[in-house]
């Protein structure tokens, strides 16, 4: 393994399936610095993510996401937990599939949906959504996700082997 990275890193995947756990773990081993996006957006807008949906500002949380991403991407290689939905938007899409190592923490449907209930209390995006309505997002994200250059199962619980995964395909292609 390199002993600095030399792009970045970037976790994505459905909510719930552990990215920010496991991209952190991954940073530590790594000796690198780690950013959760989300975190940044509270921290540079001082509301949380739900009073952001709450208000009727999705639009201004993804335009904060969009720029945020773009912003860590522009500096120094890190470890990035990206929202659920960040790569939706087409041009963050190029800009992480570009700049970033993507690493997809894949859930089945049957663990979303055990899931369900801790999420809607959690996940603005999933307040007052249909199980169908919400298996439709899934889905529609799946296929963003599943361009990625590696997936790996969500760690339901061991983010040490999520991020032991992502290691060993980092260190056989820096080989």
């Amino acid at each position: 393994m390199p002993e600095e990275l030399s792009r970045h890193i970037a976790f994505v995947g459905f909510m719930g399936a552990g990215k920010s756990t496991a991209a952190k773990l991954t940073a530590r081993r790594l000796g690198a610095t780690w950013f959760d996006t989300d975190e940044v957006i509270v921290q540079r807008c001082g509301r949380s993510i739900p009073e952001l949906f709450a208000a009727g500002e999705q639009d201004h949380f993804r335009a904060l996401e969009r720029q945020v991403i773009a912003e860590l991407l522009a500096g120094p290689p890190a470890v990035l937990s990206l929202g659920g939905g960040a790569l939706e938007d087409a041009d963050t899409r190029t800009a992480v599939r570009d700049g970033a190592f993507v690493v997809y923490l894949e859930m089945s449907w049957p663990d979303v949906r055990a899931e369900l209930p801790s999420l809607r209390r959690t996940r603005p995006l999933l307040q007052n959504r249909t199980e169908g309505e919400i298996h439709e997002l899934f889905l529609r994200r799946q296929a963003i996700y599943g361009q990625a250059d590696l997936r790996v199962l969500a760690p339901r619980g061991g983010v040490a082997a999520a991020a032991d995964q992502v290691i060993a395909a980092l260190a056989s292609r820096a080989s």
